[in-house]
C-alpha cells in the first residue's frame, strides 16, 4: 500500500509548520506541539482506507515517521516503531 499523505514537521524562520500535500498549518512554538499538530491533523482528516504517516526532522537532518496510520487494518493510528520519540 503506497502512503496517500505525508504530514511533514518543518522549521521556517524560527516557527513550526505542518506541511500536508503543500498546506502549511501552523505556525506552532515548538517542534513537539507541531508533532501532536500533525498526529491531530491525521486523525481528523486523514482518509480512513488510506496509509498516513507522520514525518519530524532528526538530529541527522533526516525525516523519521514517529506515527502512523496503515489503513482500514489499522482503525487506531499508533507511534511508529511502538512509540512516540521526539529526539
Amino acid at each position: 500500500m503506497a502512503v496517500s499523505c505525508w504530514y511533514l514537521v518543518v522549521e521556517s524562520l524560527g516557527k513550526w509548520w505542518v506541511d500536508c500535500e503543500g498546506k502549511p498549518f501552523g505556525p506552532f512554538e515548538a517542534r513537539e506541539s507541531a508533532t501532536y499538530g500533525a498526529i491531530r491533523l491525521a486523525e481528523i482528516f486523514g482518509e480512513d482506507d488510506k496509509q498516513l504517516q507522520v514525518m519530524v526532522p532528526g538530529e541527522d537532518g533526516q525525516f523519521h515517521v514517529v506515527w502512523e496510520k496503515l489503513g482500514p487494518a489499522s482503525p487506531v493510528g499508533l507511534p511508529a516503531e511502538g512509540n512516540l520519540r521526539l529526539t
